[in-house]
């Protein structure tokens, strides 16, 4: 009986455990101390600094929570790190700089964009196994994949287009002109838009993804890098590198709503969380601001790691 009341307390305790460190947290990459700084969403606090490989970039977290995976750009690989331990758990050797990565919605297969390799790895979750390798544009650098999971769109900045891949043949099935050294994508919810991001043209391709072409160009700040939709879908948030501010855009009207300056931060990443949070790395002041959406009202800074790049959040 004792032994019984032992382990029903064990598992519970377990069950309680698990629930807590789950508990939703932003993940930035700081690119020059070879870290990642973990944020939690409810304290707006760092809770965790995990050491990874060389000048880490792209960063995406699992469907589940469990996993948050880091592109080691100077490394040549992609860290698995542990949500429950906050440790690295595996290293996969990938192409030629890595930069950008994404899982797909139902966390079996993981993209990674090589830029020297122009190239995709696609890797099997379950075993972290390099499983294909698809070629697509020079210099890819992010990747994003549909909400549907049917598609995964690559920006090439050295080719100024983004290459679509369907997720069940593995190949290229489009590829999209869109401006000048394309970065950051972001999708609609109902995967019927797709939103890139310009560094070149200070612009925000709108794709149909039904037709894979550009429907609207969206002007925005100068060097736009990171793009990220609001939870609700209502709002287009967009970092514009250059000129060290944020647009948050309409997404009915296409119509920039709110300018957020912050002269010399050099933003890169955007994230949403919980509760309207809107998470922007500052790259320059090695911290991150957090706004409300869609007031761009500051509500804290964060101090994170050196030369923090980009953010993930779930």
């Amino acid at each position: 009986m004792s032994i019984h009341v032992s382990l029903t307390f064990h598992k519970s305790s377990l069950k309680k455990a698990v629930k807590e460190n789950m508990s939703v947290s932003a993940y930035v990459t700081n690119s020059e101390g070879n870290t990642v700084s973990r944020i939690d969403v409810k304290t707006n606090r760092v809770v965790a600094t995990i050491r990874v490989g060389t000048f880490p970039q792209g960063v995406a977290v699992s469907p589940n929570g469990r996993r948050v995976y880091v592109a080691n750009t100077q490394s040549n690989s992609l860290s698995v790190i542990s949500t429950m331990t906050n440790k690295v758990i595996q290293n996969i050797r990938v192409g030629k700089n890595p930069v950008g990565v994404a899982a797909s919605p139902n966390g079996h297969r993981l993209y990674v964009t090589n830029a020297a390799s122009n190239t995709v790895s696609v890797i099997n979750s379950h075993d972290f196994k390099v499983r294909h390798v698809i070629r697509v544009g020079i210099n890819p650098e992010m990747v994003a994949v549909r909400p549907d999971g049917k598609y995964v769109y690559v920006s090439n900045i050295g080719s100024d287009n983004v290459s679509v891949i369907r997720t069940a043949t593995k190949n290229v099935v489009a590829t999209i002109d869109v401006g000048s050294s394309p970065q950051g994508i972001a999708f609609s919810h109902d995967s019927k838009l797709a939103y890139v991001a310009n560094m070149g043209s200070d612009t925000v391709s709108v794709i149909n993804t039904a037709a894979n072409r550009v429907i609207h160009q969206i002007k925005v700040g100068k060097g736009p890098i990171g793009v990220t939709l609001s939870r609700n879908g209502k709002f287009l948030i967009v970092s514009n590198f250059n000129s060290d501010s944020v647009f948050i855009v309409d997404t009915t009207s296409l119509r920039i709503v709110r300018r957020i300056r912050n002269n010399g931060s050099a933003p890169i990443g955007v994230a949403m969380a919980q509760a309207g949070k809107l998470f922007v790395v500052n790259s320059a002041f090695d911290n991150v601001t957090l706004y409300a959406v869609p007031s761009g009202e500051a509500i804290r800074v964060v101090g994170v790691g050196s030369q923090p790049e980009f953010i993930a959040s779930g």
